[in-house]
């Protein structure tokens, strides 16, 4: 039986509707113009970025975003026309966004933000710098978030997002919902109270997720119009609401179907395809998927650690351990890193070994408060073994 099998999990971008009196300490990036943005600007402000989650700065992030930019993309990608109504409507579900506040909440949930690299596109018209940041949320979500700089005569700007779980961008998420409510032929004052009232049932779906009341969540979301529930930010909803449960087999169901919605060639794929094929037993296929993801976004510990959990499952401990190793060197401040090491040393069957790493793990984290005879219950000959006696009296001193 194997502990802590792979918990299929992501971390949803949802985008809520809130307002802040917080005001940004920070100052915009000066660039001269625009063939100066450069590696060493890139990774500065990914770096200030990341600080100003750290310091619960819900605005920084949205001075920086191009919304007109923005919506061009979105509106070229869907077709929509520019007409005023829809202006209109875009600024109404774009007033009011925080996005600062999803990886704000990350962190405050024990979470982990970390930037894992900077990459130059140069498309045939333009070149495009970009940054990747990764996102950790326990036990196992992990995300990755593309964000495409430009400049705006003196100014770094984000021309858009891009969210790998979902293999979608922030302008195609809001180009599909002016696209719904622009097709309802509705006057616009009525469009504005439907939004109003959605973002009302957006934010109290998310309130019954987090708090486990999954039927009332479902309830709700399965009386939303049909059309809008094919949108790119409400299928994250659902999404949200499923993967919060334990049934596996709606879990299955849901992934197959997001798998095959993605478009083959698509960079946001891997991420998915190795949950998916992780959750089926494919494991040769998740291993094939995780190694596609790391070729893509770059290094990084998480990326070790899916690769351990893989092996772990195929049986092939001692590939585990140098990942889980690897992951643990780069940051040891992660539980699960040394959790699936403290495992796989018990299906080695080396007790001594995994006491010694849950005595490193007691460095970094409380451990006595938890109920060890209840985790290790898949394990009952390290529970009778000597080395487990001794370890529990040394945590009790």
């Amino acid at each position: 039986m194997k502990a802590y099998a792979v918990i299929i999990s992501f971390l949803i971008l949802v985008i809520s509707s809130c307002s802040s009196d917080d005001s940004s300490s920070h100052e915009a990036i000066p660039v001269e113009n625009k063939l100066l943005l450069n590696e060493a600007i890139c990774v500065d402000f990914a770096y200030q970025l990341h600080e100003s989650f750290v310091e619960d700065n819900t605005t920084f992030l949205n001075q920086y975003i191009l919304w007109d930019s923005i919506q061009r993309i979105a509106f070229s990608k869907l077709n929509i026309t520019e007409k005023n109504a829809n202006k209109k409507l875009w600024d109404k579900l774009t007033s009011d966004l925080l996005l600062g506040n999803d990886f704000i909440n990350i962190l405050k949930n024990d979470g982990h933000i970390r930037f894992i690299t900077y990459y130059v596109d140069a498309a045939k018209y333009d070149t495009s710098h970009h940054i990747i940041l990764r996102t950790f949320y326990p036990p196992q979500q992990i995300n990755f978030y593309d964000f495409t700089l430009t400049t705006l005569e003196d100014k770094l700007c984000i021309r858009d997002i891009y969210e790998y779980s979902n293999a979608v961008s922030l302008s195609t998420i809001l180009g599909e919902e002016v696209a719904y409510f622009s097709e309802l032929n509705l006057s616009l004052d009525s469009v504005f109270s439907i939004v109003d009232s959605l973002n009302v049932v957006k934010r109290t779906i998310s309130d019954y997720t987090a708090n486990g009341n999954l039927q009332s969540a479902y309830s709700l979301f399965a009386n939303l119009p049909a059309g809008l529930k094919q949108t790119k930010s409400y299928l994250q909803l659902e999404e949200q609401i499923l993967f919060s449960s334990e049934n596996s087999m709606v879990q299955e169901q849901f992934i197959a179907k997001k798998l095959n919605l993605i478009p083959i060639q698509e960079k946001g794929r891997w991420l998915t395809a190795f949950y998916k094929h992780a959750i089926f037993g494919e494991y040769e296929d998740a291993e094939i998927a995780i190694n596609n993801l790391e070729m893509e976004i770059g290094e990084d510990e998480f990326i070790n650690f899916l690769k351990g959990v893989v092996f772990f499952e195929k049986n092939d401990f001692e590939s585990a351990l140098i990942e889980f190793n690897t992951a643990i060197a780069s940051e040891p401040e992660v539980f699960v890193f040394h959790w699936n090491k403290v495992l796989t040393f018990l299906e080695l069957e080396e007790y001594e070994k995994a006491v010694e790493t849950l005595l490193v793990l007691d460095d970094y984290f409380q451990v006595s408060d938890i109920n060890w005879d209840k985790e290790f219950i898949a394990y009952p000959m390290f529970l009778m073994s000597d080395a487990y006696e001794n370890w529990q009296s040394r945590i009790e001193k």
